[in-house]
């Protein structure tokens, strides 16, 4: 039997398979206590310039080890909700081939008060590529490409 998504604040999912409207959808539903008092979300989109390319960039291919990447992304959740005193938070990053303007990660971080749900995306952002097992593939218009994620490639 297939488990949901949901059953982690964080996971990995195919492409096509899971929008942001559904991940905010699970996050009120849980919340029994109506203690919700702001929702911010995060939606990363491919564009066409890169960060370590001067080459524009017509397409990405993303590839994780999803039984890692899923844990970390949790484990990762479950820490910045204690640490900002969130209600919850969770993110989500698919996998598969992107075209310019398409969207492979969403976060939504529910919290009483803005403040704490403001402050937690950044680094939830910046956590995440850093140490979670995903990569990233940039394919440029001249047809080469390059991975560019932190990670050391070794998908499982």
């Amino acid at each position: 039997m297939k488990t949901s998504i949901f059953e982690r604040k964080g996971g990995i999912f195919a492409k096509g398979t899971l929008k942001l409207e559904d991940i905010i959808n699970a996050v009120l539903k849980e919340n029994h206590e109506h203690q919700i008092g702001a929702i911010f979300t995060f939606s990363g989109i491919v564009r066409s310039t890169s960060l370590k390319s001067d080459k524009k960039v017509v397409a990405i291919e993303i590839e994780a080890w999803e039984e890692k990447a899923t844990t970390e992304l949790d484990n990762l959740c479950k820490r910045l909700i204690q640490k900002y005193h969130l209600i919850d938070l969770r993110i989500y990053h698919a996998t598969g081939s992107f075209k310019l303007g398409e969207p492979l990660v969403f976060i939504v971080a529910a919290s009483s008060h803005r403040n704490e749900g403001h402050a937690v995306l950044l680094e939830a952002i910046e956590e995440y590529k850093h140490t979670v097992a995903i990569w990233k593939k940039e394919i440029y218009s001249d047809g080469s490409s390059n991975w560019i994620s932190d990670q050391p490639y070794s998908p499982k």
